[in-house]
């Protein structure tokens, strides 16, 4: 078996703990298997089974020793535990958006001593 990266872009549904504080997540998946698209079925799979729904597979590459020397310290720590358990989940997130209903108004305020203030 070899090593494959997964890179997907997912979104917590209710089930997980991350739901309603995770808008979403860029998520690297560092698993063991036998094909790129093995790899992919599998990945999007444990994804499921964290409640994140994948929008998105955006790439799936097989992890050579050239690829691993370029990979930067946290993304080699994930290779690493994917070693030792088969795979390694990691989420860049970001927060939940801000809804379009939470509209405020802004106003100038005036000094109550304005002479140009409409007086009713």
């Amino acid at each position: 078996m070899e090593t494959y990266l997964v890179h997907a872009k997912a979104t917590p549904t209710k089930g997980s703990k991350e739901y309603g504080t995770a808008g979403g997540a860029h998520v690297d998946i560092f698993l063991h298997s036998t094909s790129e698209s093995k790899a992919e079925l599998s990945a999007i799979d444990s994804l499921m089974n964290l409640y994140w729904t994948v929008e998105e597979v955006i790439f799936v590459l097989k992890i050579t020793p050239e690829r691993f020397q370029k990979l930067d310290t946290i993304a080699q720590e994930h290779y690493h535990l994917a070693q030792e358990h088969g795979i390694s989940h990691f989420f860049a997130a970001w927060p939940v958006e801000d809804r379009d209903d939470n509209v405020i108004e802004v106003r100038e305020l005036r000094d109550k001593d304005d002479s140009t203030s409409t007086k009713h």
